[in-house]
């Protein structure tokens, strides 16, 4: 089969059809615009805007060079997905939570439960109350005016704002290495991606300006606890970045602090008063647990106001079952406790290994927050194969790159114990002196 059509919809249609059937494959080259539109007797700018409208939505690849592509299908794997090792390997890649350290769902008083119903209010009144006056009272204060909303997960809340304001091949900036989820929400939406480089001091302030001045559209960062590097903003670095942001308060921001009431770096606002759209997404998962999906989000009016068109009350929005399972669980006695305890065993966690690793004499940040550790290595995989050797199973960067490069490692300390992590400083000494 051939690619046919007389005009730009019909040339389109057929070439999908083609991929869809195996006649193009990945990586395969189309017809150049000249040949193509002498096969099908056609203007060239007919041809051309056929392949505009298909790179456009990432069917295919333009390139002067190399000519035009049907693009690869990126793959990148999630959080968890390289769990499934062998009962004796201690399983570093995960990035989970301590399950010990979630709340207990015995405490969860059923019988109070009620099912919701099609067009009712989406909001649970006190939760809402609640996350105004505990979750966002510091967000508040920068923005009065702001306004509630939630999603299921951080992930789903960014994907929501994100479709709301973009298109296709709209320019986005986000970390690099950065969180795995919302790198594959810019692929798989097929937005333009700069990368933000980031390290154990911080975010490249260049970077920033840079893509600001290449007109991206929208900006993800993260506060604390990057993940995977571990770092926090600090002061001076928050501010800086907010004063570059203030010359453009047309870009959306969003902030997604995910480690927000177990972290132990203070939270530093990015976000400039002249912001014009722009959320603070704090989600549960690190405390209450991944498989609540449930986010909390304050943002601006109108992207609330998107928001609520997308969550309407007949289809998407969120469980009210599930908003009063967290509320019950951030309002049980039990919690501030519960709370306190996650917080303190994943600091002194990471301080011990940062401590152990000095006495060694290898590289590595000053502090990390979070629940992960990262060790910048040009040359990561005879590492991570030595570390499988010895028992420890973890990850590369190459799910955490834009540029899917596998620099460094990450590793996840929530689950071990003292004694674990003397263990795995031991062999990393030996590995890597």
């Amino acid at each position: 089969m051939k690619i046919q059509g007389k005009n730009g919809k019909e040339i389109q249609e057929s070439i999908r059809l083609l991929i869809a059937q195996g006649v193009y494959q990945e990586g395969d080259t189309l017809p150049n615009i000249r040949d193509l539109a002498q096969q099908l007797n056609v203007n060239r700018n007919t041809i051309s805007a056929a392949y505009a409208a298909l790179a456009k939505l990432g069917v295919i690849q333009t390139n002067k060079r190399l000519g035009t592509r049907v693009s690869y299908t990126k793959v990148r794997s999630g959080e968890g997905i390289q769990s499934d090792v062998q009962a004796e390997i201690c399983d570093l890649t995960h990035g989970n939570p301590n399950r010990e350290l979630l709340p207990n769902l015995q405490n969860i008083h059923f019988q109070n439960l009620s099912v919701g119903l099609y067009g009712e209010n989406i909001y649970h009144k006190a939760l809402k109350q609640y996350a105004i006056s505990y979750i966002f009272s510091d967000i508040l204060t920068y923005h009065p005016d702001a306004c509630y909303t939630l999603a299921n997960g951080a992930t789903d809340g960014i994907e929501k704002i994100l479709s709301a304001y973009l298109l296709a091949q709209d320019p986005v900036a986000i970390e690099s290495p950065g969180y795995i989820n919302s790198i594959k929400i810019l692929e798989n939406q097929n937005f333009q991606i700069y990368s933000i480089q980031v390290n154990h001091q911080g975010h490249n302030l260049i970077d920033i300006q840079q893509a600001l001045k290449n007109n991206i559209k929208a900006l993800i960062i993260t506060p604390r606890a990057h993940n995977p590097t571990g770092y926090s903003l600090t002061a001076e670095e928050a501010l800086n970045i907010k004063n570059i942001l203030s010359n453009y308060p047309n870009t959306l921001i969003l902030v997604d602090d995910h480690f927000s009431l177990i972290s132990n770096a203070d939270y530093q606002h990015v976000i400039p008063e002249n912001a014009e759209n722009w959320a603070v997404l704090r989600s549960v998962s690190k405390f209450l647990g991944p498989d609540l999906r449930f986010c909390f989000i304050c943002c601006d009016q109108n992207t609330a106001h998107l928001l609520a068109k997308k969550m309407n009350a007949g289809t998407t929005w969120v469980s009210h079952l599930l908003q009063e399972i967290v509320y019950q669980l951030l309002t049980h006695h039990d919690f501030a406790q519960q709370i306190a305890k996650a917080r303190q065993h994943y600091a002194l966690n990471n301080q011990y290994f940062v401590q152990l690793m000095q006495q060694k004499k290898i590289s590595c940040a000053a502090t990390y927050d979070g629940l992960n550790v990262w060790l910048a290595l040009d040359q990561p995989q005879y590492c991570v194969e030595k570390l499988l050797e010895k028992g420890w199973s973890v990850r590369t960067g190459n799910d955490f790159f834009v540029e899917n490069t596998p620099f460094g490692i990450r590793m996840t300390l929530s689950d071990l114990n003292y004694s674990q992590i003397e263990s795995l400083v031991d062999d990393l000494l030996s590995i890597m002196c």
